[in-house]
This record gives structure tokens, C-alpha cells and sequence, in this order.
């Protein structure tokens, strides 16, 4: 039987178990594994597509979470709303059926024949390098200010940060892209990247810097595929150690002055628990999606506002100028003042209250197809949209799917001009 076929099978059969122990008993203690377990098959499938690989390590961390409720028998969140054995289960169910649409459409062809140059070379542009990286310094300045984690602990200083900082990003990728590869052009994509991501840590930012970094080093390593895997697998945990220092200075600012100091605790406390309860941000990401679902399944979310909010989600970007309208596809934020909640939601919750049950074998058959556009090279719209797509995986996974239709066309939508001002000038 042809491998991919096999593979195709083995899901299907696991999705297909999980689903019948969970119609047989919605509280079992058996159904969540099943994600876990398609989530690791998945891994080892893709082991040497680097940006599939860690896309679905940074998925890995909120398949196992239902792992602390059903074996350690923790609480999960501190919010609890709409928290029960059944929904958690449900929750791993749907991230079952998303590994199934997304196992459709897994790149097959040869990855090593991949090379990131063909890319740059289509879309080099020295005059748009310099507007690009511009544009991205002007975001990066004004999208962030205020009080740093260092003077206050995250979320209790006087922060004021818009989305313009996270879209400096798409800038700089697409500056990454035009640059003529000199050494000039070098020295300035090295001091934007350096000044953009301590400017993010020190504003107790994370998600930010692992999006740049892997901006990166996916267009200057030509997307990590010739890399050793060990070399990775030792930048990978050396990040993920980073990320979580940079979190335990969030809430705790006077680490940094010990640390100066030299003043460290022989022992070291453990603050991803509270007594029964765990405090995560995978914890409250999946509190948040079971709220959402629970919503939909109580009747708390009509059938009008979810078609109300999918249209707001699929018109997005032109229902900016209209913020309420903008603001419907944003189900994190829905009765939060009824059922609390820390905010975000998996993008199979969203796509569940949307869609229903094929709503995340949808999503996750469009992901697979935008990674087979990543190891494309004859439509240059293609290649950067799951450019944008590939780094942006923790907004639209974990915080909101709206990222996919936003954040992600605003760079098209910008190299597109940035592509006709370079046509006009070549014919002048």
C-alpha cells in the first residue's frame, strides 16, 4: 500500500476511535490520548520539514494539556466557566479531526528540491528593500511604548501597543525577500531584528520574537531544510528556555535585578501551578476554546451571531473601518463579562461554533494546502502567503484564526504594490 495512502488510513482509523469512545462515554478518560498521539505521528511524518516540524511541536503543547486534568487532576485555568471532562474530551476530538483535514493535504513532493533563493530572486528590489524595512522601523517605534517589565510587572504597567508592531513583521519579511543580499543590506536586517526583539522582551512580549526569529531564519537558511535536525532541536529548546525566562520576568520583575546580582534561589519554584489549579497559557487557551464550544452547544451563541461572525472573519480586512462589525469574528470576547475567560481560543473551537464538526477538517485541509504552496515556487503570491501563514502559527492557532485573513493578505496586499511600483519603473 503507497505510504501516504497508509498514513491517510492510520489517522482516519485513530480519529474514528476517538470519536466512538467519546459518543460512548463524553467523560472517559481514553479519548484525549488520541490527539496526542495523531499530534506525534504527524511530527515524525514531517520530521524533516523543519517548518511543519515545529508548527506542530508548538501544536503538541496544548494536545497534552487535557493530560493534567484527567491524570494529575488539576483544575484546568483559574477560569471556570464552562470546564468539564466532556468539553476538554470534545476539544481533543476536534483537534483530531483537524490533524485528519490536515493529513489530506501534507506536502508529498521532495523538500530538498526546495530553494528559497528562486523566491528572492523573482522579488529582489533594492528601492523596496530600504521603503520595507522603513515601514517596518516606523511600526516597530510607534506600535509599542510605555512601561517595560523591567519598572513593572506585565500587565500591571502603563503599555500602550497596537497591532502596527506585530505587522512590522511582514514588513521586514518582505524586505528580507527584496534585499540584493549586500552587505549593507545584511548589517541593517541584523540590527532590526536584534532591536525589534529586545524592545519585544522588555515589554514582556514572546510571541513577537519567535515570529522574527523565524522569519529569520527560515529566508536566510533557506527554511532550515539543510540544517542538521539535531542543530535545530538544540535551538528550539534553547528558545523555548528563553521564552519561558522571558514569562517568569512578567510576572516578577526584580528577577532581572537578581539575576544582575547574581542572587539566585537554590531552589526553584514551579508557578505553572497554584494548589489543584493549572496556570498555563495552554491552560487558558483551552479554557477559552471549551467556553466557546460550550456556548454554542447551550444555545448561549445563536445560529444568526455565528453567521454574523464567520462573515465578519472571512470579510475581515475590509471590515476594519467598521470596528463593531470587525469585532464579531472576535468570539473570545463574546458574554466575557457572563463567562470569563483569559482570551484566545484553538482555532478548531472557533471553526466548530462557525462550521460544526467539518469546520475543522476545513481548516485543517486549507492549512495542508497552503504548506504544499511553501514548497512552491511558480506563484510568488503563493510562496509569501504561507510564508506569512508558517510564521504567524501561534496568533492564528492559539489567539484567533483572524490572522489567517488579515495579518497574512496585508502582506500580499503590499507586495502586490510594491511588485507594480517596481514594473513601472523598470519601463520608465
Amino acid at each position: 500500500m503507497n505510504i501516504r495512502i497508509t498514513f491517510i488510513f492510520v489517522i482516519s482509523f485513530l480519529t474514528t476511535i476517538s470519536t466512538s469512545l467519546y459518543l460512548i462515554n463524553p467523560d472517559s478518560n481514553y479519548v484525549w490520548p488520541f490527539s496526542v498521539i495523531i499530534n506525534v505521528i504527524l511530527i515524525l511524518r514531517v520530521i524533516n520539514r523543519v517548518p511543519l516540524c515545529i508548527l506542530l511541536l508548538f501544536v503538541l503543547k496544548y494536545t497534552v494539556t487535557p493530560y493534567y486534568f484527567f491524570v494529575k487532576g488539576l483544575q484546568i485555568s483559574v477560569w471556570t466557566s464552562y470546564i468539564n471532562a466532556e468539553l476538554i474530551n470534545f476539544t481533543s476530538l476536534l483537534m483530531c479531526y483537524f490533524f485528519l483535514g490536515l493529513s489530506f493535504l501534507l506536502i508529498s513532493k521532495n523538500v530538498e528540491d526546495y530553494d528559497i533563493s528562486i523566491l528572492k530572486n523573482k522579488v529582489k528590489f533594492n528601492i523596496g528593500f530600504y521603503i520595507s524595512i522603513s515601514i517596518a522601523l516606523y511600526f516597530s517605534i510607534v506600535g509599542l511604548n510605555g512601561d517595560t517589565i523591567i519598572t513593572s510587572a506585565y500587565g500591571s504597567g502603563d503599555v500602550h501597543k497596537t497591532a502596527a508592531f506585530e505587522y512590522s513583521i511582514i514588513f521586514f519579511l518582505i524586505a528580507m525577500l527584496m534585499s540584493c543580499n549586500t552587505t549593507i543590506h545584511k548589517i541593517i536586517i541584523y540590527i532590526f531584528a536584534i532591536y525589534f526583539s529586545l524592545k519585544s522582551f522588555i515589554y514582556g512580549g514572546r510571541i513577537e520574537v519567535v515570529q522574527i526569529a523565524i522569519v529569520f531564519a527560515y529566508i536566510s537558511k533557506n527554511l532550515l531544510i539543510k540544517e542538521n535536525i539535531l542543530k535545530i532541536i538544540i535551538v528550539v529548546l534553547f528558545s523555548y528556555s528563553i521564552i519561558n525566562f522571558v514569562g517568569a520576568i512578567r510576572s516578577d520583575p526584580s528577577i532581572v535585578k537578581r539575576v544582575i546580582a547574581l542572587d539566585f534561589p537554590l531552589t526553584v519554584k514551579n508557578t505553572s501551578y497554584n494548589t489543584n489549579v493549572l496556570i498555563t497559557n495552554e491552560s487558558d487557551v483551552t479554557q477559552a476554546t471549551t467556553r466557546i464550544i460550550g456556548m454554542q452547544q447551550d444555545g448561549e451563541i445563536s445560529t444568526n451571531y455565528r453567521i454574523k461572525s464567520f462573515i465578519s472573519y472571512i470579510f475581515n480586512l475590509p471590515l476594519i473601518v467598521n470596528q463593531e462589525y470587525s469585532n464579531y469574528q472576535n468570539l473570545a470576547i463574546y458574554k466575557k463579562n457572563i463567562y470569563g475567560s483569559g482570551g484566545g481560543g484553538l482555532i478548531v473551537g472557533y471553526f466548530y461554533v462557525w462550521l460544526g464538526i467539518i469546520g475543522p477538517i476545513a481548516v485543517g485541509m486549507f492549512i495542508g494546502l497552503v504548506t504544499k504552496w511553501l514548497y512552491q515556487t511558480e506563484n510568488i503570491y503563493k510562496n509569501v502567503y504561507a510564508l506569512l501563514v508558517i510564521i504567524s502559527f501561534p496568533r492564528w492557532f492559539a489567539y484567533g484564526p483572524v490572522t489567517l485573513v488579515k495579518f497574512c493578505l496585508v502582506g500580499l496586499l503590499y507586495l502586490f504594490v510594491m511588485k507594480n511600483i517596481q514594473y513601472y519603473l523598470k519601463l520608465k
